[in-house]
């Protein structure tokens, strides 16, 4: 009896019918996404004219200024994909550079690797190495649960599907977790799809939890875990965010955050208060933020570019209403004096509209 099933698992091996390019081209041909849920880089791998286990590719990533470029042919077996080629390196040595391409396990996201030859291909911080995922793919971010579970609830699919919300959601979790019983889901859940009410759930538990800790609600010591020597986002901080949707007009707080500025607390200077971000690869955008924040005042800057209409150019400073243009903090005075010159129109100085201070 063991003769015979080992010799019906071989036949079941041997007659396995071979995937066929038709196959193969509907698992790979798209365009997959570099790091869908990055900030400040940006990337994509495009797969297509698969034949016979081969597919053309070509893969691109922007790191600030430092992109990376290659194009080529995949060789395909299965769930993966590997591309070889043979250089001459500095030593004088042939050697391949080696870029592999994994399926994950529901063929959602491809994981690309490559070995340190490959870095002949990208600039000096430029890196091809990470997840790419399917542009059809309907958006998740991280939440601090699994969105990629069977059973999600209405509400649960509308805060994977929004990055403001998804913030939200994973700095309740970390943060605020005891406050998270069986009617606290029951009333997130009354939200169903309604994202300003997700939303307004969420700004009150992280009040509530805040609160609860015995201390005086002041977006600076919210903030507190902010360092000189590290980089934030502004939406990292959902009570940040909802304080700059209440008090900015809509257009600008959307051209602050779209951005994608970088925060610190940076005592004397401010290299470390603005970003340069780009958008595609090679395709270089003024995209310019500033911000910042002490125990009693806050101020957002952000640079507004029409490339149609020139004269419409100006540094856009929002504070808060008691203060004027010779209160902006010295810490912008390094990234204003260069900005300066590039928009000649200058500085327009608007005002938050509804908070007075930074603490309730």
């Amino acid at each position: 009896m063991k003769k015979i099933a080992f010799i019906l698992g071989l036949f079941s091996v041997f007659s396995m019918p071979a995937l066929s390019s038709e196959q193969i081209s509907s698992d790979w041909n798209s365009v997959w996404e570099y790091q869908r849920y990055a900030t400040g880089i940006s990337g994509a791998l495009e797969i297509n004219n698969c034949i016979d286990n081969q597919c053309d590719f070509s893969i691109s990533t922007a790191n600030g200024a430092h992109l990376c470029s290659l194009e080529g042919k995949l060789e395909i077996k299965a769930n993966k994909g590997e591309y070889k080629n043979r250089i001459e390196t500095p030593e004088g040595k042939y050697e391949d550079v080696v870029v592999t391409f994994t399926f994950d396990a529901d063929k959602n996201a491809i994981d690309v690797e490559a070995n340190s030859l490959s870095r002949i291909y990208c600039g000096m911080q430029g890196n091809f190495i990470g997840s790419y995922e399917n542009k059809n793919n309907p958006l998740r971010y991280d939440t601090g649960f699994d969105c990629w579970a069977k059973n999600l609830t209405d509400t649960e699919q509308t805060i994977c599907a929004s990055e403001k919300l998804a913030r939200a959601s994973k700095e309740t979790i970390k943060n605020y977790s005891s406050l998270q019983t069986t009617e606290w889901y029951n009333r997130r859940a009354n939200c169903h799809t309604d994202e300003k009410c997700i939303w307004e759930f969420y700004i009150s538990t992280i009040k509530s939890g805040y609160k609860e800790q015995g201390k005086q609600l002041n977006l600076y010591e919210y903030m507190g875990n902010l360092s000189e020597d590290e980089l934030y986002y502004p939406m990292d901080f959902s009570l940040l965010t909802d304080f700059l949707i209440r008090n900015m007009e809509n257009n600008d707080y959307n051209e602050f955050v779209s951005n994608f500025a970088q925060i610190s607390l940076a005592d004397n200077k401010c290299d470390k208060c603005h970003y340069h971000t780009y958008g595609l690869p090679g395709l270089y955008t003024i995209t310019e933020s500033a911000f910042y924040i002490d125990q009693d005042e806050i101020w957002v800057a952000f640079l507004h570019s029409d490339y149609a209409n020139p004269q419409d150019e100006y540094i856009v400073i929002y504070a808060l209403p008691d203060k004027e243009e010779k209160d902006i903090p010295a810490v912008f005075n390094t990234w204003l004096d260069r900005l300066k010159p590039q928009f000649p129109n200058g500085i327009k100085l608007k005002f938050f509209t509804k908070d007075k201070k930074i603490s309730e």
